[in-house]
């Protein structure tokens, strides 16, 4: 019996788009992007989607419901469409969460309640942080699954052949903290270096090139693309702000798909990053543009570089490969 993964991923994002299609290949997963159309920005668009959009639910609910153990609806983008399923859909209806849903940008804080209330325990946070949150805010006890890092889906490069580049990937509501670090791109782009960006607000962008940034924006359709994007970046930049729950609330994946590509993360120094990089070992961590200015050196030393690379990738395998992690999913199921 298969599990039945909805999508509904943020095609301005790659991490999200990496995120959402990370079991699409084992044939105990099936995912299902019911949102096609949905998102046009035309009313004839808006009416096509969905129209797509409610004959796919029905569809599912009526007809297929059956071939599956239970639905994980992965970002769940309207309480309204998860409380609709879970009451026609007759199966366990399962939330995996990955961003702070209780935020106004997202659901909302009734909104994110209702759901918690009528869905209890099927609620898989990706994030400790926020995990505990909910418990402590909400009364409500979810699970915990992290998700997989996709390590076995790209190929690593050595340090010796990749590019002088540091990578930002994400959503556009998290770029603006990326104007903070000017200064240390700065330096970077002297030394030969780029700042590669994909997800980042046009605003941000505009900014970082008036400022001297040397700045380039991959081309992100597919999967694919993004993860040959990240196997020939040198480094990977994870900057939060540590006193807001929209960043500190969201988890380390980010960091740990960018180790499993073999780069060097540099990343705020947070409790959910320290859990996965060891400063100096398998990447870096930083507290301020301040403590960012002791690594310049160190970016230029190709060997270094290479040993670190080769011990963040080696640190994530050991977390475990993709079935461990569907396998963590059965079970819960199960």
């Amino acid at each position: 019996m298969k599990l039945l993964f909805l999508l509904h991923p943020n095609v301005k994002s790659a991490s999200n788009i990496v995120r959402a299609l990370q079991y699409q290949d084992d044939p105990r997963i099936e995912c299902i992007d019911l949102s096609r159309g949905y998102l046009s920005k035309s009313i004839v668009g808006i009416v096509k989607g969905g129209a797509l959009y409610v004959f796919n639910m029905l569809t599912l609910c009526l007809f297929r419901r059956n071939n599956y153990a239970a639905i994980i609806i992965v970002k769940p983008w309207s309480f309204l469409i998860a409380i609709f399923l879970n009451f026609f859909f007759r199966k366990k209806i399962y939330l995996d969460i990955n961003d702070p849903l209780h935020l106004p940008i997202f659901l909302g804080g009734w909104k994110f309640s209702l759901l918690l209330k009528v869905f209890g325990g099927g609620v898989i946070f990706e994030s400790l942080e926020y995990k505990n949150y909910c418990e402590k805010k909400y009364g409500v006890e979810g699970l915990l699954l992290d998700d997989y890092s996709q390590w076995e889906d790209i190929e690593p490069i050595s340090a010796f052949k990749k590019k002088m580049v540091i990578y930002w990937y994400g959503d556009p509501l998290l770029s603006h903290l990326l104007i903070e670090y000017v200064d240390f791109f700065k330096i970077f782009s002297e030394a030969g270096g780029v700042l590669k960006l994909s997800g980042a607000d046009s605003e941000v962008l505009g900014e970082l090139i008036e400022s001297g940034v040397a700045v380039h924006v991959p081309d992100i359709k597919r999967r694919e693309d993004f993860l040959s994007e990240l196997a020939g970046s040198m480094f990977v930049f994870a900057p939060f702000d540590k006193d807001s729950l929209l960043h500190t609330l969201r988890g380390n994946l980010k960091a740990k798909i960018a180790m499993g590509a073999g780069c060097v993360v540099i990343a705020q120094d947070i409790a959910m990053h320290k859990r996965l990089i060891v400063h100096g070992e398998n990447g870096w961590l930083f507290d301020d543009l301040n403590s960012l200015s002791f690594l310049i050196k160190s970016l230029a030393n190709t060997q270094e570089i290479e040993r670190m690379s080769k011990a963040a990738r080696a640190s994530i395998i050991k977390l475990g490969s993709r079935n461990f992690y569907i396998d963590r999913y059965m079970e819960i199921i199960a």
